[in-house]
């Protein structure tokens, strides 16, 4: 029977086009949950730096970067079954009209917050910051 079902998943494997098989991102490990934390200019009057990032790591701690280019991006794993608040911030001080960010927290490769803060057309200093906060229940999105 074993030689059998190795004969047959061969055959399956030596069959197929493997520019037709679509394989799924690998997972971030057994009993995890990737979060990931995009900040990105604003559609209008968008910035292509922040003057400062900052969002929650797998132990709860708040990371701080400081001066950071757009768009961002950061991945991290989280332990399902512990729930956790998780957020990513980020600010810029500068003329009204070059301040626009958009914040994201996508959990297991689904959007589940978006927070767009955009600019105004006005040249007055301003400081801007965007916020996105969401309660990870330990689980991951269905589907997944």
């Amino acid at each position: 029977m074993l030689r059998l079902l190795v004969l047959l998943v061969t055959l399956f494997f030596v069959g197929c086009d493997s520019s037709t098989v679509t394989m799924p991102p690998p997972p971030a490990g057994p009993g995890s949950t990737t979060i990931r934390y995009e900040v990105v200019p604003s559609p209008t009057f968008g910035s292509a730096v922040a003057d400062s990032v900052a969002y929650t790591d797998s132990d709860g701690q708040t990371i701080s970067l400081s001066t950071t280019q757009l768009p961002w991006i950061q991945s991290v794993p989280f332990e399902n079954g512990r729930e956790q608040l998780v957020r990513v911030t980020a600010t810029r001080t500068a003329p009204a009209n070059e301040v626009g960010l958009t914040a994201r927290i996508l959990v297991g490769g689904v959007l589940v917050l978006e927070t767009p803060f955009p600019g105004v057309n006005d040249t007055a200093e301003t400081t801007n910051e965007a916020l996105a906060a969401y309660l990870f229940e330990g689980i991951p999105p269905s589907g997944n």
